[in-house]
């Protein structure tokens, strides 16, 4: 039979295979919708606080005013009582409210340090740090210039006082997320993962429903029949790549700083070991479902072993190893290292080189696999029998 032939058929059995067909067109739009949507917002917003001042002095509004300008929070009242903004936390109406003491003009004049309460909800880390982070720069702000009042009182220049106050300046620019979103920094690797999830679902469905169906397929030519069906799949594949790399990503102003040669060199071995690695797990299995279950499982600890999303230093290497047979670790780390970081293809050896052994690896293993089944069709194929009343 020839390679064409086989070619024809592999696509007309996915064509007709409607779980195989939802998975890899329904599952990948699907996902290119929805995924994103939750860091559409990019970095959290501002909260809203409640500020609780019982000393109703000049100082403390000037206080309330730098923490008004501030962008990562928004006064939302001003409580008269504690009680009052207790239950407004509590009702989930702020996010955190902030309490000035008494007395806080006057014991800031006699030189006492005086202490801020900021009470908020723990569990939101990110717009609990939004509403700390805007109460410390605000309070610094303010306990720099009552040091530099005092000190020009005192006969000292303002410039030598400045100069002691910060003499150390310091610049922070995030070099490779400029806008600090969480769209750049995890959904171009969580969108290799969903094609990684999606393509070994859908070739371990194709070859688990082979092993339960009457047809020539024990017959073909064992070479013939894995390129073929491994063709097929890097070439279903392709245009969600260019779904996801070409008008997902850019939709959400992620910086795509490859060259088109370079996703090509990248995505071709990724594609290629994903689609072997997809047969070879199908032989494994002979009810469809269960290597989709497994796969729907193993989603979430893939993504937190791969590196990007929690260190890889700070992770298990047993935890991370087990893992690490698969195409998407590499493909993860070299697409972010390769768009994000914009390290060229040069200094993707190590991905690369691992993805191209994995080629090689899954092909061995799914060639075997293969002709394992071949050989013990009998014990796996099911005939349908028909009752006879005579």
């Amino acid at each position: 039979m020839s390679w064409w032939l086989l070619f024809r058929r592999e696509w007309l059995g996915l064509l007709t295979d409607k779980a195989a067909m939802l998975t890899a067109i329904g599952g990948i739009l699907f996902y290119a919708v929805i995924y994103p949507l939750p860091y559409d917002h990019q970095v959290a917003g501002a909260q809203p606080v409640a500020v609780v001042d019982l000393d109703q002095s000049a100082t403390s509004r000037k206080l309330v005013r730098m923490w008004s300008a501030s962008p990562k929070i928004h006064l939302s009242d001003n409580y008269p009582a504690v009680e009052r903004a207790e239950r407004a936390l509590a009702d989930g109406d702020i996010a955190a409210m902030v309490v000035i003491p008494a007395q806080f003009e006057r014991n800031l004049a006699r030189g006492q340090q005086q202490t801020l309460a900021v009470a908020g909800d723990g569990s939101f880390f990110l717009a609990y740090g939004n509403v700390a982070t805007a109460m410390l720069q605000s309070s610094g702000y303010l306990n720099a210039e009552i040091r530099l009042a005092r000190s020009v009182a005192n006969g000292a220049r303002a410039e030598e006082v400045m100069r002691q106050l910060q003499p150390v300046s310091t610049r922070v620019q995030p070099v490779f997320n400029p806008n600090g979103s969480y769209v750049s920094y995890v959904v171009p690797g969580a969108l290799v993962l969903i094609l990684h999830q999606t393509l070994l679902m859908v070739a371990s469905m194709l070859g688990a429903n082979n092993w339960h169906c009457r047809g020539e397929w024990h017959q073909y030519p064992l070479m013939t029949w894995v390129s073929a069906r491994t063709t097929m799949l890097v070439c279903l594949y392709l245009p969600s790549c260019i779904l996801y790399f070409d008008l997902v990503l850019p939709g959400h102003d992620v910086a795509m700083l490859a060259s088109f040669w370079a996703m090509v060199q990248l995505l071709v071995p990724f594609l290629l070991s994903t689609a072997l690695a997809g047969i070879a797990i199908s032989t494994l299995f002979n009810r469809r479902a269960v290597p989709v279950q497994l796969l729907v499982l193993t989603g979430m600890p893939i993504l937190f072993t791969c590196g990007f999303v929690w260190p890889g230093i700070s992770m298990s290497p047993l935890l991370s190893g087990m893992f690490a047979w698969l195409p998407a670790q590499p493909a993860m780390m070299g697409m972010i290292k390769l768009n994000q970081m914009n390290l060229g293809i040069v200094n993707l050896y190590y991905e690369l080189s691992t993805l191209w052994i994995q080629v090689i690896a899954w092909g061995i293993l799914a060639l075997l696999g293969m002709h394992w089944r071949q050989t013990h069709r009998s014990k796996v194929l099911i005939d349908r029998i028909e009752p006879n009343f005579d």
